[in-house]
């Protein structure tokens, strides 16, 4: 606490306990009494300042129901003007002609806003009653509270009369809305709180001289109008233009070209971000530099280049733990499974609280197949964080490939109740239920995935809502979301599959043609799509064609059962019996359980008379499935032809029987009529 004994109203350097220090307790008590009673409103303030929580500002404070309400230094939030707020920066009041850090910031901004033509009118208000915000948290809130864009703020020491030679650590907080979040990346400028001193003066501030956070104040100013305008382009040209000062240090360059590599990122720009950071290399190696140089080649998807900047990133910081992710993420992308998970280890011996590098881990065993360390990294990362949405949806992904479906669909869907806006899990749960043949709520999820990306370009979730439509009979709708898929990916073969099995469905063969035959042209190594074309020639009565279709898919793929059954039937509609069975065999022996081989077989053999074996056939059809409803008319008509003998001969009792009776009955008739 510093004495009021000084003259002009100033403060002296010598602490005391109350209000005068020992060399002025001279002054007259008359003199005393007056500066007592002078003192008591500024006390009184003071006490009103400290029930708004800190905040106060040079507007007049209203009191209301017992609750104390302040006007905003800013009234509302502005997006025609630049708002800046400056707090004090001494630990005393200053008067209004003071010449103090705050106010000689407001004059130097203000000369900025005279003379030089900003896209943003800039408002510049220095409070001296607002105290130096204690962290981050307060100085948001402080300038949430007061509309600001910017508040700058700060601390001083070792002041002597009217600032000189002043201490001074500079703070402040940029209201991150202006990022508008496509410049995320933009976070050096954003916000700054340490306890590094800068001897300054007043004047040198006005003169320009001081550099606050290594970057000129007026040019830093400028460019963050320029982002908030939506020109980031022209941000770029002010922090090019503070490079231009050749009294720089080598580190005050490379913060400059950090500030400009950053904003390139941020505007997606990453081959001139590269170029900054290798600017930022060539002044001075840093691991810094390097490691966000990796993260710009991530961007392109470089993997390469960006693995070797991560590596030389390391060899300078073998401690840094998010270059290990990031490094492991690269390997991640480029499959090198067993090397991301290197990486994430090591980033875990030097910090092991971060619940996604465990998620990292259980991703990569589970592409490695390896389900049961999957699971147990998983596990780890939601021992961390039990809300760890993205470690759920990992587990539901090993369960779909366990095959357990019950487990797959449980993990789901406790990742979306912890968040129902996120994304993925409605897309992998939509293709669990598409698989499993509930198409309604395939349909459902596959709807929300598809809403919570407006812009989506994962024409995957098209093409598998499109097959969940064919199934219902809403062939229009799966017609729309193929032809949405198409124009994603031109060259998604499978897409043009489904769009010909919704014409086949459709019975509009010659359409179903031209789509499966765009899929050939693209990729003509899938048997699928050869399979379905020769169902398409076989409708269209080009049998020829379709037997050629059918034997190419063979050749492609020996081992599906659904080839040989078609070849099968082919040659079943063309009354070749003996070979239809060879082929419907064929199809038994990869698949034993194919009950359609089973039915279409017996119908061979029933043609050709031998009618046991069709007769097993038929029964072996309906163990296999129940609900069969061929099976018991299949069965009498075999039974009939097998004993025809015994069926003819009850067919003539019944008929003279039958004649029997009518004659009788027409006799007794007549008799009773007389």
């Amino acid at each position: 606490m510093r004495c009021l004994g000084t003259n002009n109203n100033k403060r002296c350097e010598n602490k005391c306990k109350f209000i005068y220090c020992k060399e002025h307790t001279t002054i007259s008590s008359i003199t005393k009494f007056i500066v007592l009673i002078s003192a008591i409103p500024a006390l009184i303030i003071s006490i009103k300042n400290c029930s708004n929580d800190g905040i106060s500002s040079k507007k007049t404070t209203e009191i209301k129901q017992g609750k104390a309400f302040f006007k905003p230094v800013f009234p509302t939030v502005d997006s025609t003007n630049f708002n800046i707020l400056i707090s004090r920066f001494e630990d005393y009041t200053a008067k209004e002609n003071a010449y103090c850090i705050g106010r000689s910031i407001e004059e130097h901004l203000n000369v900025l806003k005279s003379t030089k033509k900003t896209l943003l009118p800039i408002n510049v208000i220095y409070v001296d009653s607002i105290s130096p915000p204690k962290n981050i948290e307060d100085s948001k809130r402080i300038q949430k509270s007061h509309n600001a864009d910017l508040i700058i703020y700060g601390l001083a020491k070792n002041i002597i009369q009217d600032c000189g030679g002043a201490e001074v650590c500079f703070r402040y907080k940029v209201n991150e809305n202006i990022f508008k979040n496509k410049y995320d990346h933009f976070d050096i400028k954003i916000t700054k709180h340490n306890i590094e001193y800068i001897k300054t003066s007043p004047l040198e501030i006005e003169s320009g001289i001081l550099q606050v956070n290594a970057l000129s104040m007026q040019n830093w100013i400028t460019s963050l109008v320029s982002i908030k305008s939506n020109k980031p382009k022209d941000a770029v040209l002010e922090f090019s233009s503070i490079l231009k000062d050749n009294k720089l240090t080598i580190s005050e360059k490379q913060e400059r070209i950090y500030a400009i590599g950053s904003l390139y990122n941020g505007l997606k720009q990453y081959e001139k971000a590269i170029e900054a950071y290798q600017q930022i290399i060539e002044l001075k190696p840093e691991s810094k530099a390097y490691r966000i140089l990796g993260y710009s080649y991530t961007k392109l998807k470089q993997y390469d280049s960006a693995i070797k900047a991560f590596k030389k990133s390391l060899q300078i910081n073998p401690k840094n733990k998010k270059t290990y992710i990031n490094r492991g993420n690269m390997y991640f992308a480029k499959k090198k499974y067993k090397k991301a998970i290197e990486d994430y280890n090591s980033s875990l011996k030097l910090d092991s609280t971060r619940s996604f590098v465990y998620s990292n881990l259980g991703l990569s065993y589970s592409w490695l197949k390896n389900y049961d360390k999957a699971i147990k990294y998983y596990d780890f990362a939601l021992i961390k964080d039990s809300k760890d949405k993205k470690s759920y949806r990992g587990k539901g992904f090993v369960y779909k490939k366990l095959k357990q479906y019950d487990k797959a669909f449980e993990f789901y869907g406790k990742a979306i109740s912890i968040d129902s806006l996120f994304a993925d899990p409605y897309s992998y749960r939509g293709y669990l239920y598409l698989i499993t043949d509930n198409y309604e709520k395939a349909i459902e999820d596959l709807t929300k995935y598809i809403n919570l990306h407006p812009n989506n370009h994962d024409w995957v979730d098209y093409s598998n809502r499109a097959s969940a439509y064919l199934e219902v009979g809403k062939y229009n709708n799966a017609i729309n979301d193929c032809e949405k898929a198409i124009s994603l990916n031109p060259k998604a073969t499978v897409t043009y599959d489904i769009l010909s099995s919704i014409f086949i469905a459709k019975k509009e063969y010659n359409k179903a043609l031209i789509n499966i035959n765009k899929a050939i042209s693209i990729d003509s190594t899938k048997a699928t799509y050869y399979r379905t074309r020769g169902v398409i020639n076989r409708n269209l009565k080009n049998r020829n064609n379709a037997l050629i279709d059918y034997n190419k898919s063979i050749s492609l793929d020996s081992t599906n059962a659904y080839s040989y059954k078609l070849k099968g039937n082919l040659f079943y509609f063309n009354k070749k019996y003996e070979k239809a069975i060879l082929e419907f065999t064929k199809a038994l022996n990869i698949n034993p359980n194919y009950y359609g081989a089973y039915h279409y077989r017996g119908h061979s053999f029933y043609k050709l008379s031998e009618y046991e074996n069709a007769i097993k056939d038929f029964k072996k059809g309906n163990d296999l499935n129940n609900d069969y409803i061929e099976y018991y008319r299949d069965l009498f008509k075999v039974y009939i032809w097998k004993y025809w003998f015994i069926t003819i001969s009850l067919l003539l009792l019944l008929i003279y029987y039958s004649k029997t009776d009518i004659k009788n009955f027409y006799l007794k008739f007549t008799k009773n009529k007389k």
